[in-house]
């Protein structure tokens, strides 16, 4: 288990590795570098709910203009130019599996912070593009919302 530390806020993650045997006897080759490269994993896996090194992953998203949003079905959707609409459901109508992964947000406030840009501001960004916080939009809207900071 690893813990990572930063500005206040505080990250948490395991990592593992596999224990590397002889092939003949069954014998531990060296548990020593086997339990390192466990503690490298956890703190790469901390360092990343941050947003660092996310580029290395290729999860950079590819389409240049914003995905379709199926909605919901309520005609409440709240737009802004090509940015997704969530529909009006505040992010709470079963879609919780669709939500933005932590990569994702950990990439928008790493982009957020280069930009200057604060979380009030950020969470104002996107209840004004998908009329909930943050925390509560889809994958393709998270996406989208990476592609634009990048572009700013």
């Amino acid at each position: 288990m690893g813990k990572l530390t930063a500005g206040g806020i505080v990250k948490s993650a395991f990592g593992g590795s596999d224990i590397k045997r002889a092939k003949e006897s069954g014998e531990i080759i060296s548990l020593a570098d086997d339990l390192k490269a466990a503690a490298t994993d956890s703190l790469k896996k901390c360092a990343s709910l941050f947003g660092v090194g996310l580029h290395l992953y290729g999860d950079s998203p590819s389409e240049k203009s914003a995905p379709k949003n199926s909605g919901n079905g309520n005609g409440a959707a709240k737009t802004n130019g090509n940015a997704p609409s969530n529909g009006g459901n505040n992010g709470n109508n079963g879609e919780e599996k669709n939500r933005l992964s932590s990569r994702q947000l950990g990439m928008i406030l790493g982009l957020a912070r280069e930009r200057q840009i604060n979380r009030d501001k950020l969470n104002g960004m996107t209840d004004e593009r998908f009329n909930r916080p943050l925390e509560f939009i889809t994958k393709s809207e998270a996406s989208w919302l990476i592609q634009e900071l990048q572009a700013a």
